[in-house]
């Protein structure tokens, strides 16, 4: 959902401490968010990926970080990246059942359906709606 970074900064100063690895996470994620929308997209993506690095380990903040950075490079005019990041995206799908990460899927398809004739776009939507179980995938 497009109030995903403002929500999970909040909660994550009363739940995770700012100190911790996990925070500094999602202070990075957070703000790569805020500097896609600015349009500084390049300062944008080396800040989600450090969030999404930093959560490798755990599948459903990974995926979900990894979903906002789809949405962010689509909505950013980013057609190169988008397609690349959803194939990634989809690796990682499979390992999690969340009701927040298929929200967050349901996001991705919304977005991209605009641009599904790039062929790249097109291929990258079929490869993650084959992954992703239980999600609309409806335009």
């Amino acid at each position: 959902s497009t109030l995903f970074p403002y929500t999970t900064l909040f909660r994550s100063l009363f739940i995770v401490p700012l100190d911790s690895h996990e925070g500094q996470a999602v202070v990075d994620g957070t703000t790569g968010l805020v500097l896609y929308r600015l349009g500084r997209t390049e300062e944008g993506r080396a800040s989600l990926n450090r969030a999404i690095r930093a959560f490798e380990g755990l599948p459903a903040p990974h995926a979900r970080w990894m979903a906002q950075q789809v949405q962010a490079s689509f909505l950013a005019g980013d057609f190169e990246a988008a397609p690349k990041e959803m194939n990634r995206l989809a690796l990682t799908v499979p390992l999690v059942n969340s009701a927040q990460l298929r929200g967050d899927l349901r996001d991705v398809f919304r977005i991209s359906a605009r641009w599904k004739t790039i062929p790249e776009v097109g291929q990258a939507r079929e490869i993650l709606r084959t992954v992703a179980n239980e999600v609309d995938t409806s335009e």
